[in-house]
């Protein structure tokens, strides 16, 4: 698939995206308080909900585009402190994405817990659509391979600008050769990306899990040159 536009409905999208809510607002214990908050949360949800748009482009690449730890598409080298960790022969397929939620609208004049939740609901339909996007390229990856989901063939975590030690500047790239622009979205040159509830980046289908990096390094505030000496890394090797 080459620049694959997929859309997400919303109703399918709320379970996941209000249990993300949920566990991202950490609501007090406090029955009472809880309700009342979680009330206001889904007033902001209602208010907003007409500026959720969950729209994603997609394009997927043989394994060749993967060589000497960074990928190479249309001549232009994606490289990531954690692609040292990932075997060449362990690629099947690269996938690369760019995903927005839209916006969950608010008002200036709204009430500033409001205004909160407003975004955190962007937030959580950001993560949701993501998931779904995800189920979206595991079914192009069964329809190649017969059978192997899950047994011998798997879907990596998303990389991406931002996470695993990937440069932001890399997202101007990644918008160009997707051409992001026929989904509204953009990216500043600071790498901002708008609408702000978006998200972009790099999946791989690959044969072997091991050497993938641990969960836990995708927000890693070390040193980017530092992968190699995670505790994680020495952790998957036993």
């Amino acid at each position: 698939m080459r620049n694959e536009i997929v859309e997400f409905n919303e109703k399918e999208a709320f379970e996941k995206a209000n249990d993300y809510f949920i566990k991202i607002c950490g609501f007090p214990d406090r029955e009472k308080k809880r309700r009342k908050l979680f009330d206001l949360g889904m007033e902001a949800r209602s208010q907003g909900l007409e500026g959720i748009r969950m729209k994603a482009i997609v394009s997927s690449y043989g394994a060749e585009v993967f060589h000497n730890h960074k990928v190479i598409i249309e001549g232009t080298e994606f490289h990531c402190p954690a692609f040292a960790q990932i075997q060449q022969d362990h690629i099947k397929k690269v996938y690369m994405y760019a995903l927005t939620a839209g916006e969950c609208i608010y008002s200036d004049g709204d009430d500033i817990v409001k205004q909160v939740f407003s975004d955190i609901w962007g937030t959580a339909y950001t993560d949701s659509a993501r998931e779904l996007l995800e189920g979206y390229i595991e079914q192009d990856m069964e329809k190649e391979f017969p059978g192997r989901l899950g047994k011998d063939l798997f879907l990596s975590d998303a990389f991406g600008p931002g996470f695993y030690g990937m440069d932001v500047s890399q997202t101007k790239n990644l918008f160009r050769i997707l051409a992001t622009d026929s989904i509204g979205m953009q990216v500043k040159e600071s790498g901002l990306m708008l609408p702000v509830k978006s998200c972009s980046g790099l999946y791989f289908a690959v044969t072997n899990t091991e050497n993938l990096p641990h969960p836990s390094c995708k927000e890693c505030m070390g040193n980017l040159m530092g992968c190699s000496f995670c505790r994680f890394r020495h952790e998957l090797r036993g």
